[in-house]
């Protein structure tokens, strides 16, 4: 659908989940993304992570989607560029359909190789983590896709170390006035318990849309509110996401990413708190 959005001048704002989401008339805060060269665009902040925790031989995962192997495989120069040694990769696990049967041997390869942190991209995670706890947890674990109260509920202790990326606030233990706003506005739409992390996302989604709208003049057009959403600058809603800039991160997002690690059952903001943040990447 992008490439007809880009086409049609259509406004929108998102968060990627695959490479493309760019054009005159996108924005986007976070996940892959595409500059004009059509080169993925990412950031190094979780390879900075790793290193600054003193790992020095990792292994790479990812499913055989396009988004996750892409994402894998751009992973590897950049490993490279910061000292660590990718002793082991697999960027064609099978998609979403894994399970600990079909994972458990990709987990003991990975320890085999004398991997100290496995880095996955995959877009399933629980076969992953059982794996590694089912092994002894002798491997350190980071997710970009499971933050939430998901995994904590359905994997209980075996979730205890494992490192947990996201592009937005870690609003169940954070405090800030936007993940407050955000907790608010979840419980007076009815849902109950502990709001799902793509309910932030979408959450900051419709707040940047209405942010640009509200600056956009008493009879908005498409013209007027591309150019409100390009005023934003160093943006956070509150606490809610990393600093955003427009129109300069529309083709990389922000370079900044929230890492938690579950301790006792509990997503615990770990690195530069509140965000650890690199530089632009560029792959493909």
């Amino acid at each position: 659908a992008l490439p007809y959005l880009r086409q049609q001048n259509i406004p929108m704002v998102g968060w990627a989940v695959s490479p493309g989401w760019n054009g005159p008339s996108m924005f986007g805060f976070g996940g892959s993304t595409e500059n004009k060269a059509g080169q993925s665009v990412g950031n190094d902040a979780i390879t900075r992570f790793i290193k600054s925790k003193g790992y020095t031989k990792i292994a790479v995962l990812a499913d055989s989607s396009a988004g996750s192997s892409t994402a894998g495989k751009g992973e590897l120069p950049l490993a490279k560029r910061f000292g660590l040694n990718v002793v082991y990769s697999n960027t064609a696990v099978p998609t979403y359909g894994a399970d600990l049967s079909q994972v458990l041997p990709v987990a003991q390869k990975a320890q085999a190789s004398g991997a100290q942190f496995i880095l996955s991209f995959m877009g399933v995670n629980s076969p992953l983590i059982q794996a590694v706890a089912q092994l002894g947890k002798k491997m350190k674990v980071m997710v970009l896709t499971g933050y939430g109260p998901g995994l904590v509920q359905q994997l209980g202790s075996d979730m205890n170390g494992v490192y947990v990326q996201a592009n937005a606030a870690a609003y169940i233990t954070q405090k800030g006035a936007g993940i407050t706003a955000f907790l608010q506005a979840m419980k007076a739409d009815g849902v109950n318990g502990t709001p799902l992390y793509y309910n932030e996302l979408g959450y900051v989604i419709a707040t940047q849309f209405v942010w640009g709208l509200q600056r956009a003049g008493k009879n908005p057009t498409q013209k007027s509110l591309v150019a409100a959403l390009n005023t934003m600058k160093n943006e956070t809603l509150g606490g809610l996401i990393p600093p955003v800039t427009y129109p300069a991160m529309r083709f990389s997002g922000t370079p900044c990413d929230t890492i938690t690690q579950v301790q006792n059952g509990k997503f615990v903001v770990v690195g530069t708190k509140p965000w650890q943040c690199g530089k632009v990447t560029v792959s493909g």
